[in-house]
């Protein structure tokens, strides 16, 4: 009977070790559950602070982009005003020239005049355009950086949404398993 009772009471003491050590193991899990999830909250905080300051950036960036554009605007419509006073100036020194050489007595006074009112328009025409190309240059440099800040934006989105997909996918074969 002794016998007995010392096996019974080995059996009980495994018995107690075997459910203590998976109680410990069930503990462990789950402390390493919560420390998995803390981690992951922490992961999703840090990622959409990130995107936050992505898109502030994105944000000052389209509104730099846009006050250079209407900068632009701005500086053409001078030019085109400059351009046009260089056109009237032209259609006045023709008129005057030929007024001039049309005339009985050539008056060479008239003809100077007309000569140096068409000198100076095809100058501030020569100006117009030359300002009118640098121009059409800062636009296209405009354009090309509009196209990098889209596809820096698509390319950001893109990203989010493969990183849900990948956490939904992830979270379907979990739920799958268990």
């Amino acid at each position: 009977m002794v016998n007995l009772r010392t096996l019974q009471s080995q059996e009980l003491k495994r018995s107690v070790r075997s459910a203590h050590t998976a109680y410990q193991a069930r503990l462990k899990g789950a402390k390493l559950e919560v420390e998995r999830k803390r981690e992951k909250a922490e992961q999703k905080k840090q990622e959409a602070e990130r995107a936050k300051k992505a898109k502030v950036e994105m944000d000052k960036s389209r509104q730099s982009l846009q006050k250079s554009e209407d900068t632009l605007m701005q500086e053409e419509e001078e030019v085109k005003a400059d351009l046009k006073a260089a056109d009237e100036l032209l259609s006045d020194a023709t008129a005057k020239l030929r007024d001039a050489l049309s005339a009985t007595v050539l008056d060479k006074q008239s003809v100077k005049v007309a000569t140096m009112m068409l000198d100076t328009a095809k100058t501030k025409r020569d100006q117009a355009m030359q300002s009118l190309q640098k121009i059409g240059e800062k636009r296209k440099m405009l354009t090309d950086k509009q196209h990098k800040l889209l596809e820096k934006a698509v390319a950001s989105t893109v990203n989010a949404a493969k990183k849900k997909g990948k956490a939904k996918v992830t979270q379907t074969a979990k739920r799958a398993k268990t």
